[in-house]
């Protein structure tokens, strides 16, 4: 018996994601490394808040990879944002790269840090 299932792509509606781009360099073994750390952070972080998490590969020839982020709920977002912002490792360079389709303010840790709208 075959069923036809017509479930859409839930995610098609969504219009608040957040993004960032990240480099892995194959001649740069130190930054390979460091961006792959932050990757690795990214994705924890959207697990510990429910976010759906999207991976492309925007040029690779460059090494350079999409990182895409959907939230449930505002404060999920705000929430990801915080946990971005208090890694010594990222918070000062990579929250200015986390930016979302409609430029949001929030992009920085400085302003993200404001309850949610």
């Amino acid at each position: 018996m075959h069923q036809q299932h017509d479930i859409e792509p839930y995610w098609q509606d969504e219009d608040d994601w957040l993004c960032t781009v990240e480099f892995l360099p194959s001649n740069d073994p130190e930054g390979r490394a460091f961006g792959t750390d932050i990757i690795g952070y990214l994705l924890g972080y959207a697990q510990l808040t429910n976010a759906r998490a999207l991976a492309l590969v925007g040029d690779p020839e460059a090494g350079a990879y999409e990182l895409l982020f959907s939230f449930s709920t505002p404060g999920d977002k705000y929430q990801f944002l915080d946990l971005v912002c208090s890694n010594e490792d990222m918070g000062a360079t990579t929250s200015r790269k986390i930016s979302s389709r409609r430029r949001l303010k929030r992009s920085k840790c400085s302003s993200a840090r404001g309850s949610p709208a």
